[in-house]
């Protein structure tokens, strides 16, 4: 058993120090850059700002279909002393708040959004109360 283990050992340094000596340090520095840049700007934010008041669908992998509307979209700041917000997200992350029709009850789920101006999506929604306890989905896109 010890064996395997120092056999891990080894060979996850000889791939990881391979790697490394094969992989400049400019050019590795270069491709992070490149790389943090596509992250951030690969999964471009969806309009919501244009659709503030509009009635979207929503189906989840159940099946299960509803209209909710979009109340809110905002900004959310990364205020922190402690921790700097990571460099391959985006400066602020955005907030999306629905309000559902009926009072149905959903888990955090995979669903998917559909609107004229969007298309389908598919994203996280969670169920979030907002500031009079009243329960709404929120998509968080960072």
């Amino acid at each position: 058993m010890t064996i395997n283990k120092h056999r891990r050992a080894l060979l996850q340094g000889v791939s990881l120090g391979g790697l490394a000596s094969a992989i400049p340090l400019a050019s590795a520095a270069t491709a992070k850059a490149a790389a943090d840049a596509l992250q951030r700007n690969e999964f471009p934010v969806p309009d919501f700002d244009s659709l503030i008041g509009d009635l979207v669908t929503i189906d989840n992998q159940s099946g299960y279909r509803v209209k909710a509307e979009v109340v809110e979209v905002a900004d959310l700041a990364f205020d922190s002393n402690a921790h700097q917000r990571p460099v391959y997200l985006r400066p602020r992350a955005k907030l999306v708040r629905l309000e559902v029709q009926g009072d149905e009850h959903f888990q955090g789920d995979l669903c998917t959004v559909s609107h004229k101006k969007l298309g389908q999506l598919q994203l996280l929604l969670t169920q979030v109360p907002n500031k009079h306890g009243k329960l709404g989905l929120e998509i968080i896109f960072n």
